[in-house]
């Protein structure tokens, strides 16, 4: 581990500081380099490895990404491919920021490539399904615990792979030690737990925010280009909440003592996010107690099966004909969250 670390910090320090002068290859180095890590992080390492090389998104860097260490574009669009990581420049200030950002994207890329409620988002305009508002949200929601959760557990599994004898918090060490229970109880308070103001506004309403301003933006490129008139509606089911969840041996979202399930009914908003939401089902005509189809059930309807509808969409967003460098101007940095596009 050491001395691959000692690589990723080598290939560091000879990457280009100067916009102008990078090249693709000396971001390839940084990732090939980086990529050796997770084979030192256990069988949970390797497995992530494996699902990092089989999803394969295109990773580019663009410094006018300002405002978030790095995005996840789950489609395309007219002005950009799908199934791509975008870092700005705060996800390439350190070795150890870039791990962190990359793990944490790759959580978005793993799931908008193995799952099938992934792909019927309102920002996929090839999907004849797409999930109602609230289920939307619920789905940013779970995927955001998801790749927070996953980012700590490597985090944590880096440095003890450099340093075995660190000394761990409470929490760290149920991580190691008790994790059927430690970890899903942090992927259940992670979001409320970050305020990123002093009015109280917490991450989880940062992110029903934004999931909300996005299906509403989806709302109407839809309705200016394909329609509305055609599109079926539907939810996600238990199973599909709890297939979120399950990553690297790992059941983030299975119910627990002191855990709720996780569901759309029981959506935690404000009082303009819940406007917001019954806006939303206004437009499409549905309300929040409709008994919709699930995913499963809606597609089954069309004639797919998850998995056929998943790889259809899948190979409508190809992205490996794309360069790897988007802008070549420099820009400041400013703090941000990470943030799946497209919902």
């Amino acid at each position: 581990m050491k001395n691959d670390w000692k690589q990723a910090v080598r290939e560091w320090n000879q990457y280009p500081q100067e916009l102008r002068d990078r090249e693709d290859t000396d971001l390839q180095g940084l990732l090939t380099t980086q990529n050796r890590i997770y084979t030192h992080l256990g069988p949970q390492g390797a497995e992530f490895l494996r699902l990092i090389e089989a999803t394969r998104p295109l990773e580019v860097f663009d410094p006018e990404l300002e405002v978030m260490a790095a995005r996840y574009s789950s489609h395309a669009d007219d002005s950009k491919p799908g199934h791509m990581i975008i870092y700005g420049p705060l996800a390439l200030r350190s070795p150890g920021e870039l791990f962190q950002t990359r793990t944490h994207e790759f959580v978005h890329a793993i799931h908008c490539h193995t799952l099938s409620m992934f792909q019927a988002i309102p920002g996929n305009r090839n999907s004849p399904v797409i999930l109602s508002p609230a289920d939307a949200c619920l789905l940013m929601e779970l995927t955001e615990r998801a790749a927070f959760t996953i980012e700590r557990l490597f985090r944590l599994k880096q440095r003890l792979a450099l340093r075995p004898t660190a000394e761990l918090s409470a929490m760290e060490h149920g991580f190691i030690h008790s994790p059927e229970v430690t970890i899903p109880q942090y992927a259940q308070l992670c979001l409320q737990n970050i305020n990123l103001d002093q009015d109280g506004y917490t991450t989880l309403m940062h992110y029903r925010d934004s999931a909300l301003a996005s299906y509403q933006a989806a709302l109407l490129d839809r309705d200016s280009t394909t329609g509305l008139e055609d599109i079926t509606i539907a939810k996600l089911s238990n199973d599909d909440i709890l297939a979120v969840g399950q990553l690297l041996g790992l059941n983030l979202f299975e119910p627990q003592p002191h855990i709720p399930a996780y569901s759309s009914a029981t959506l935690a908003v404000n009082c303009q996010q819940n406007l917001k939401l019954q806006d939303l089902e206004n437009q499409l005509g549905i309300s929040r107690d409709q008994d919709l189809p699930t995913l499963r059930e809606a597609l089954t309807d069309i004639g797919y099966t998850p998995a056929q509808y998943l790889q259809e969409q899948r190979s409508l967003h190809s992205t490996n004909s794309r360069p790897l460098l988007l802008d070549r101007t420099d820009r400041s940095k400013k703090s941000g969250l990470y943030t799946p596009d497209n919902y």
